[in-house]
């Protein structure tokens, strides 16, 4: 009996007992706080997805150009098959800037990757493989577009 007396009086268990329910608390205003802040952070989300849609569409200026993957030689080679079968002789250079961005002329074509450069008539930007950059930013730096596309 004398062990039972002792075990109710005893307090060192409540020490253990206290530190669970404020674990247990801090926990839970954690979880509530989660639960607050994730409709937030979802819509957030959301925005800048949106926003990086919008930017891989090439949209910056409002056009709505797609890349068509062609490079430099793509245009040789259609226009040497149009010549072959008598198509008439359209050179690489005028297909390359029928295929230009609104806004922009053929002004050459990237070492690198074969890709068309086209220069914003303007002079402001440069588009290479669908990417537009300014022409400061550019490694190509101020080209002329001296090949418009046909109206």
């Amino acid at each position: 009996m004398k062990q039972l007396v002792n075990f109710t009086k005893d307090e060192s268990g409540a020490v253990t007992v206290d530190w669970v329910v404020l674990t247990a608390a801090i926990v839970g205003i954690a979880m509530a706080v989660i639960a607050l802040i994730s409709g937030g952070v979802e819509s957030a989300s959301e925005g800048v997805n949106g926003g990086l849609e919008v930017a891989s569409n090439f949209g910056f200026g409002g056009s709505d150009y797609e890349f068509n993957g062609k490079t430099w030689g793509d245009y040789r080679n259609e226009a040497d098959a149009n010549y072959d079968s008598g198509e008439g002789s359209t050179s690489a250079y005028q297909l390359a800037a029928n295929d230009a961005p609104d806004g922009y002329g053929y002004t050459g074509s990237d070492n690198q990757d074969g890709h068309a450069i086209y220069m914003s008539l303007d002079g402001e930007t440069v588009m290479v493989a669908g990417v537009e950059t300014s022409s400061a930013e550019s490694e190509y730096g101020y080209m002329d577009p001296y090949y418009l596309p046909e109206a």
